[in-house]
């Protein structure tokens, strides 16, 4: 099944309140990063 951008851009604003992903707004539509400690730390620990 595939989500629709619009629930994506929720995901990922979540993701960035959290501090777990970074965006660059110069860009539309945004361009997200993992956030270099508490999004690789996420990651280690879902893993």
């Amino acid at each position: 099944m595939s989500e629709s951008r619009e629930h994506t851009a929720r995901v990922m604003k979540e993701l960035f309140d959290l501090g777990l992903v970074r965006r660059n707004v110069a860009t539309k539509p945004f361009v997200y990063q993992l956030a270099d400690r508490e999004g690789r730390r996420s990651l280690k620990s879902s893993a």
